[in-house]
């Protein structure tokens, strides 16, 4: 409720009105857990290790990317990512067995600094990639409605160093097929706040006429310019290499 009034909540309420999402910080925290152990096994030397990280990384990327939203055949071609991470724990153990007496020691160079720069690559790739196509599937799949922007709900998300600062998530009412809607957003921002009372272009899923996408070209452009900088940062590292 947004009302001002005082009223009883459960824990679980106050979470979700504040933008706490479980799920959310589950997969943040094991996905900086995998690249740290990436990052350990390459410099030990373990590049078996390091590869099969990668590959249970991939997995659970490509399962978590197909059951973000209602499973279809539409979406099965993320499925791939979970192949490719499949692949890349069944290949390595494969030749490791086959062939134990290799020795990476034995190798005239040392691997681990082309892994770790390649995997902050793949990470810049990924912030580069992923929203862009994102963008671009929701605005030619969804269809596009007028949206008012009917309120803001506002808390104060606490940074590393312990400042704070404001960010929102919006309350929106559009017209689609014959009735009235109104869905608050489930995440929470301070890039491309909307105006109370303005009018807004969303892309609401025909399948699940609640589910939203606003296309953001500010927030776009965050991630392009982000995703750019690490994918720069890691091919110059590799030429310098």
């Amino acid at each position: 409720m947004n009302d001002g009034k005082f009223s009883y909540e459960t824990e679980e309420q106050q979470k979700k009105k504040v933008g706490i999402n479980p799920k959310g910080c589950a997969f943040l925290a094991f996905f900086f857990i995998m690249v740290a152990a990436m990052i350990i096994t390459s410099f030990m030397g373990n590049i078996t290790a390091c590869i099969i990280c990668f590959g249970i990384l991939f997995i659970v990327v490509g399962i978590m990317g197909f059951f973000s939203e209602k499973p279809s055949l539409s979406r099965a071609p993320v499925l791939l990512v979970s192949v490719a991470g499949a692949l890349a724990i069944i290949i390595p153990l494969a030749n490791k067995y086959i062939d134990a007496n290799v020795d990476m020691s034995e190798l005239q160079f040392n691997p681990a600094p082309a892994i770790v720069i390649g995997i902050f690559m793949i990470i810049g790739l990924c912030f580069l990639l992923i929203p862009t196509i994102n963008y671009v599937y929701k605005k030619t799949h969804y269809t596009p409605v007028m949206a008012v922007c009917k309120e803001l709900d506002m808390h104060y998300s606490r940074s590393k160093n312990g400042g704070r600062t404001k960010v929102y998530a919006p309350t929106w009412e559009y017209y689609f097929e014959g009735e009235f809607i109104t869905v608050k957003s489930n995440s929470y921002s301070n890039i491309d706040v909307p105006e109370v009372g303005a009018e807004y272009e969303l892309y609401i899923n025909p399948e699940n006429p609640r589910k939203f996408y606003r296309p953001s070209i500010k927030l776009l452009i965050f991630f392009i310019i982000f995703g750019s900088a690490w994918t720069l940062f890691s091919v110059i590292a590799a030429i310098a290499s």
